[in-house]
């Protein structure tokens, strides 16, 4: 089975600066891959649940954000799904359930429908992260579809299990009353061992991407310096906006012994005023920095065999978008190990 490292950041950057502000170099402890899980199973059932109701609307996937507004159909695929994914709803009242689960406005409660579904649609995970307080949670997970649950597939099931090309990304909070699920969005896993097509895909114009076939890699960056016909090589990417408002670096890198901090302390020694922000990612790191006028934000991600690194630096009188622009590049970047180069 492909392993697939999945590297997303659950807290946004502005709290990062500031808490780094305050306590320059802290890492917050990270979770353990067996914590991650204890925390993921006993959030799958609903995690399921919400994932298939979403890939069952006719004609995309539904995405949604914390205060949206739940279609109909979503929350008549829920209730009439809740069984197959192990919620017993006998007894509970609808509008309550889905209003406990979903940070989302109720528009209109649903009746109860027969399950149509003919196809178990469940996650594989891949980072299930706590903040430090313990009441927020990230999740990604790769969604697959097979006749039944992953752990209890027979031999003929395999014949007809597939990946969905998919990671599902959601957040969590109130962990403590059994999870109310306050986003969840979809971002494609480039290099899949599938080619079964998957009806949603992220539609954000601001943001390119970088490929990698040879050593199974993708990174997001500013849409912006396509205009500005950026340097691919080898390595990597590079390149400038024609107003010099803002500079884009990415490369990749073998390994040769180093570790994760061995690269990150390479870089705050070059940059004497750069700061390590706190993260709970197990293989990313990031600093903060100024070049002259510009603020800067240098991170890297590893793999078994290498790092992938980015440094995009940018005027903020310009580019004020950008600090949420770079979150949003951290959470997407995405590492393979199944390298075939």
């Amino acid at each position: 089975m492909r392993r697939l490292l999945c590297l997303f950041l659950m807290i946004t950057l502005c709290p990062l600066l500031s808490a780094a502000a305050e306590e320059p170099g802290t890492m917050i402890p990270e979770v353990d891959l067996q914590s991650q899980e204890q925390i993921f199973e006993s959030l799958r059932p609903l995690l399921e649940l919400t994932t298939a109701a979403s890939v069952s609307q006719s004609d995309e996937a539904f995405a949604f954000q914390k205060g949206d507004t739940m279609p109909l159909s979503f929350a008549e695929a829920v209730i009439s799904m809740a069984p197959r994914y192990g919620i017993d709803l006998t007894g509970q009242d609808t509008e309550e359930f889905l209003a406990s689960r979903y940070a989302m406005t109720i528009s209109q409660v649903p009746e109860a429908k027969e399950d149509t579904s003919e196809r178990y649609t469940g996650l594989f995970m891949l980072s299930c992260v706590p903040d430090p307080s313990g009441q927020e949670i990230a999740i990604t997970a790769e969604v697959y579809q097979a006749p039944r649950p992953y752990g209890e597939m027979t031999d003929e099931d395999w014949l007809s299990f597939v990946w969905l090309d998919t990671v599902a990304v959601m957040t969590l909070d109130q962990m403590e009353e059994g999870g109310r699920i306050t986003s969840l969005t979809y971002m494609p896993t480039y290099f899949s061992d599938d080619t079964d097509a998957f009806p949603t895909s992220p539609e954000e114009s601001d943001l390119s991407y970088l490929y990698d076939e040879q050593y199974h890699y993708s990174v997001p960056y500013p849409a912006e310096f396509d205009e500005a016909n950026p340097e691919i090589t080898q390595d990597g990417l590079k390149g400038e906006l024609a107003d010099g408002s803002a500079f884009l670096q990415i490369r990749r890198e073998d390994k040769n012994a180093r570790t994760l901090d061995m690269m990150t302390q390479a870089w705050l020694v070059e940059h004497q005023d750069a700061t390590l922000l706190s993260s709970e990612i197990d293989h990313m790191q990031c600093v903060s920095f100024t070049d002259g006028p510009r603020t800067g934000m240098w991170f890297v991600a590893e793999s078994d065999d290498s790092f992938i690194w980015v440094c995009l630096t940018w005027d903020e009188s310009v580019h004020p978008e950008y600090l949420e622009i770079v979150g949003r590049m951290m959470s997407r970047l995405v590492i393979s190990d199944d390298q075939q180069g």
